[in-house]
């Protein structure tokens, strides 16, 4: 029978003691949830219940959530939420594991859940919400990307740490959080599903502008991942030839003649290799730049 939620459970029964023997977090969570007898579950008021603060889901799918609530409207939830006494209110409720379960529940119109209540603290709290996001969810690749970022800064772990933890590779990880690196509003497209990974990843390591024009031409254009990847192919190509030219004419020894002979002459003067050009508005000023070349008879 499941419990009302008249007492706070604030410490483990024997039962969920016994569960959490298993070393592994992820394996703590599961069991919580599926093998917790029903005397160690409370019904929660759906309003005492906070969201995980360490949630990376941001967005979820509509469709898919009241496709849940149908379910839930007509056999109720089966699997408890997991949760625990929020630390700085003891009336509510944070949640570690169930957020999806818990939206369509109030879709479904319930009042309350089944849920087990557990101790677990604010790194175990981000780590669940994170790799359970990430390996069992369909986290947008922003999203996702975030969730390595929050590991990496709040847990002090490595890229190949996190790697472990979520089952990547390291190039992995690195990859997806450059991500991180596109314009905010390129990252909201993603996001939101106006773009795809694959039309942004090639975007990555672009200048700003060229960023962002081709992101608006594929959007407004509908263009497919390989015409984006064309498209920053050309743009790479004309940056690389900019590089050269610009690489060429700050030669050192040219740039020094030129200012020598711009001083001498009081014209605009242009070198590049095998060529030295000096500019003159008509024949007379012609006669004066030879006059101070000292080359004038």
């Amino acid at each position: 029978m499941v419990k009302n939620n008249s007492e706070k459970l604030v410490k483990l029964g024997k039962g969920l003691s016994a569960i959490l023997d298993d070393n592994s977090l992820g394996n703590q969570v599961e069991r919580l949830q599926t093998q917790t007898p029903e005397t160690d579950r409370y019904m929660l008021n759906i309003i005492d219940i906070d969201s995980n603060p360490y949630q990376p889901r941001k967005v979820f799918d509509e469709v898919k959530l009241e496709e849940l609530a149908s379910s839930i409207k007509q056999h109720g939830v089966f699997t408890p939420i997991l949760v625990r006494v929020n630390p700085k209110d003891s009336s509510k409720y944070q949640l570690i594991a169930g957020e999806r379960r818990v939206r369509a529940s109030k879709l479904a119109g319930l009042s309350s859940v089944p849920a087990v209540i557990a101790k677990f603290n604010d790194k175990e709290m981000m780590e669940i919400a994170l790799v359970e996001n990430i390996q069992r969810e369909d986290l947008t690749p922003i999203e996702e990307a975030k969730a390595y970022q929050t590991m990496i800064e709040y847990m002090k772990l490595t890229q190949e740490e996190v790697g472990k933890k979520v089952g990547k590779s390291r190039s992995y990880i690195a990859n997806t959080m450059r991500l991180l690196t596109l314009p905010d509003i390129i990252q909201e497209y993603v996001m939101n599903g106006v773009l795809t990974m694959g039309h942004v990843k090639p975007l990555v390591g672009l200048g700003y502008k060229e960023t962002m024009e081709i992101a608006h031409a594929a959007i407004e254009k509908g263009l497919s991942v390989r015409d984006v990847e064309s498209m920053v192919r050309l743009y790479e190509k004309k940056n690389t030839i900019r590089a050269v030219k610009a690489k060429k004419a700050k030669n050192p020894v040219y740039e020094k003649a030129t200012a020598l002979l711009k001083e001498q002459t009081g014209t605009r003067v242009k070198i590049k290799t095998g060529e030295i050009k000096i500019y003159f508005a008509n024949d007379d000023d012609l006669q004066r730049i030879l006059k101070a070349l000292e080359v004038s008879k």
